[in-house]
């Protein structure tokens, strides 16, 4: 019995199971920091029974408790630090600390709302509540923290509007409230927080436009503003940042107007994005900014799917090594005597010079008043006819008439609606103050539409992806799947893959291109593969991905001829990126998911051979109310189908883990699941399985080329882990496997041991 101890810290070291009761009910601890290590299981109970607690640091493990209420009532705490573990449940209610000042729960799976009561712990001056699964407003109370300096809420499911409150937060030199569904405008009670030096508000759902009062910021680094419904013009007082330097983001709004000039006073901001917005006007105010000072400070510049127009400024064109930056912008050129692969035309072959550019303008002008002329008269019969009406007395109040002229399309089947001129909407209604009012509202929806399509990429129109691929001629095709076949396509000098999945005669096909559509849409994660865009047909579908240049895992150890070079780092890589991929899908997707076919082939490998997941065909989504999913047509492929499936027709997240340890066993031995060279019954499994319980040594089993690396010990020590690592996840009881985050860590684990220099 530890009866005396006040400090134990075990900090960054590989102890795991769970953490003993014998800091239960200690009356002398003080500080216990457990950080760093593999502990599982629950946070114990009463660690503050002395009421002498000072610093709990469990940040950086497997424990999947919900937080113990006597946390949150431990007065004592002046540090609590529980991020990146698998904690569950609600946020524990607080109660008046004075001591307290670092509280860091992120990267958990914490639901429910943010209590108000953690208003009382008013000396705190960082709060990180980030990644996890809060919903609800902010608490008013968060303005009581006026020692605050830190609060970071991003990337939860937190709705309603900044609370005025946080005005009182004047010490915060760092807010970020991003990846969210924060509503309403921006508080001109920000403006007391002239103390900042990180404010994102980015990706929520903020209206009306971007405040003057940011001018007064004069130690502000980065302002992160995109992904919301700002409008207007960008502000000139944005020029009074002048300490501005990471990143200023304006990008995916409702911007119009062009670029203020005072923008070039930003001598010392890297990233500039005003991209997928509505701005015009000459790409000229940006000379400046990226000349200022005859230093190039700015790094990276994108202002693709505007109305910009003109030539595009020889001080801008080092940023053609970005091929995004510019897309989108139908009438901007380039210099006649520019060089280089860029997919934009020489201003002397433009048609829109600056003279015609005029015209051009003067044109849409004129038709716009004609849409406009028209609409008006179309309006006025419609309200004379209703007014004729002899019924019109029976009319319910408020009613509308709404006339929409972008219904001129091509009416080919396909799903992408674009207008042919500008939308004229005429609303009449009536008012109580007067019998009738009409409202017009010009708004041209190309823009917005080709951002939230793609934000950063190319628009795909079914006649392109027909022409680019020979209207899918075989001699693109790249791979092939139980539902599809996949299409390398070309545009504009950029690689796609295109999936083909044929509906007519192929049972289940078009159920399996939306059950795609609706999983791999909502993912985000740089070892899953991303969907750019999607296309129905009556006879079969169409999927956009990016393009692997490296083809699958399946090609790289048994297709290509010569076979090429693996080394251990590529396969450790491959095996951890993987990895982390199923881990998102299974503890970081709400539901999770079960991606249910892991296998060589729907594992592609980018140009630096980094690892993605593909084929989500006959992925599920867990029942939260179950513990796995009843299956009983498509189970995977032979192989790699973990063995319960046959007598239980149930998967699970343990049913990957089975597949993702067959995966690392090729990987390793760069042998094919089932070939003649086993013996009559074995496949890849049973095979390494039975020789490492006869030899208990890796040299049979692993690969030649790996064997060559083993005069280095740490390659030797890393692979035969691994094999440990794949061998646990072959178990035939799923009981026996590790999860998916637990074979993550204990991948990430083995590289600090082996290497903990780098």
């Amino acid at each position: 019995m530890l009866v005396n101890l006040r400090t134990i810290s075990l900090y960054n070291n590989h102890f795991h199971g769970v953490i003993p009761p014998i800091f239960e009910n200690n009356t002398t601890l003080e500080n216990l920091d457990f950080s760093m290590n593999m502990f599982s299981g629950e946070i114990p109970l009463n660690l503050c029974f002395g009421k002498r607690l000072k610093i709990l640091n469990l940040g950086g493990n497997q424990l999947q408790s919900s937080i113990p209420s006597d946390l949150g009532r431990c007065s004592t705490l002046r540090r609590l630090i529980l991020t990146d573990n698998y904690l569950t449940g609600l946020l524990p209610e607080f109660m008046k600390n004075q001591n307290l000042s670092f509280l860091d729960i992120s990267r958990n799976s914490i639901n429910g709302t943010i209590p108000s009561s953690v208003g009382y712990c008013t000396n705190l001056s960082s709060l990180d509540f980030s990644m996890n699964k809060l919903i609800g407003p902010l608490p008013d109370e968060l303005g009581n923290l006026v020692e605050l300096q830190v609060l970071n809420l991003s990337r939860n499911h937190l709705q309603g509007p900044v609370p005025a409150e946080i005005s009182g937060c004047t010490k915060l030199y760092s807010l970020d409230l991003g990846y969210n569904s924060l509503s309403g405008s921006i508080l001109l009670s920000l403006r007391a927080l002239t103390r900042l030096s990180t404010l994102i508000l980015s990706e929520n759902i903020l209206s009306g436009g971007i405040p003057d009062f940011f001018s007064g910021f004069e130690m502000l680094l980065e302002l992160q503003l995109g992904g919301n419904v700002l409008g207007g013009p960008i502000p000139s007082s944005l020029a009074g940042l002048m300490n501005l330097a990471y990143a200023l983001n304006l990008s995916n709004n409702w911007l119009t107007g062009q670029i203020p000039g005072e923008l070039s006073g930003l001598s010392k901001l890297q990233r500039l994005d005003i991209s997928c917005n509505n701005l015009t006007g000459s790409l000229e105010p940006l000379i400046g900014l990226a000349l200022l000072g005859g230093i190039h400070s700015l790094l990276e510049l994108n202002v693709s799917y505007n109305r910009f127009y003109g030539s595009v400024p020889e001080e801008l064109m080092r940023f053609f090594s970005y091929p995004s930056s510019f897309v989108g912008n139908s009438d901007i050129c380039v210099p006649y005597n520019s060089s280089g692969d860029i997919n934009l035309p020489s201003c002397e072959h433009h048609l829109v010079s600056s003279k015609s550019k005029d015209v051009t303008t003067l044109i849409k002008a004129f038709g716009s008043l004609i849409s406009i002329a028209m609409g008006l008269l179309i309006a006025i019969y419609i309200c004379f006819s209703v007014l004729e009406d002899k019924n019109m007395k029976q009319r319910p109040k408020g009613w509308k008439i709404r006339l929409n002229l972008t219904s001129l399309q091509k009416k080919n089947g396909t799903s992408h609606r674009w207008a042919l001129g500008p939308v004229v909407v005429v609303t009449l209604h009536q008012e109580r103050s007067r019998p009738w009012s009409w409202k017009l509202r010009i708004m041209d929806p190309y823009i917005k539409m080709a951002c939230l399509a793609k934000k950063k990429e190319w628009y795909f129109s079914h006649n392109r992806l027909m022409e680019a691929t020979e209207d899918m001629n075989e001699k693109f095709i790249i791979g092939r799947g139980a539902h599809g076949t996949v299409y390398k396509a070309m545009l504009d000098d950029q690689p796609f893959a295109v999936k083909k999945l044929v509906f007519r005669g192929q049972r289940g096909t078009n159920i399996s291109m939306h059950r795609e559509i609706q999983i791999v849409g909502q993912l985000r994660h740089r070892n899953l593969v991303k969907l750019l865009h999607f296309l129905f047909r009556k006879d079969y579908g169409l999927i956009v991905y990016e393009y692997m240049s490296n083809g699958s895992l399946h090609d790289v150890l048994h297709e290509m001829s010569p076979s090429p070079i693996l080394d251990w780092d590529m396969r450790y890589n491959i095996a951890l990126g993987t990895a982390e991929g199923l881990a998102y899908l299974h503890n970081d997707c709400v539901p999770a998911v079960v991606q249910q076919d892991i296998k060589p082939k729907n594992i592609l490998l980018d140009s630096d051979m980094e690892p993605k997941i593909s084929d989500f065909g006959i992925s599920k989504y867990m029942d939260q109310t179950r513990a796995s999913i009843q299956t009983f047509t498509e189970i995977g492929t032979v192989g790699y189908i973990a063995p319960e499936i046959a007598y239980t027709m149930t998967k699970n997240p343990a049913t990957d883990v089975y597949s993702y340890g067959v995966v690392l066993l090729e990987l390793l031995t760069r042998k094919q699941v089932m070939i003649p060279l086993f013996p009559e019954g074995m496949n890849i499994v049973n095979w390494v399985h039975s020789i490492w319980r006869s030899t208990g040594g890796i040299n049979g089993i692993v690969d030649y080329s790996l064997v060559r690396e083993f005069t280095n010990p740490t390659v030797r020590k890393e692979v035969f882990e691994v094999l440990v690592v794949a061998l646990r996840c072959t178990e035939k009881v799923p009981s026996k496997r590790p999860t998916m985050k637990e074979v993550v860590s204990r991948l990430q684990n083995l590289r600090k041991i082996t290497r903990p220099q780098t």
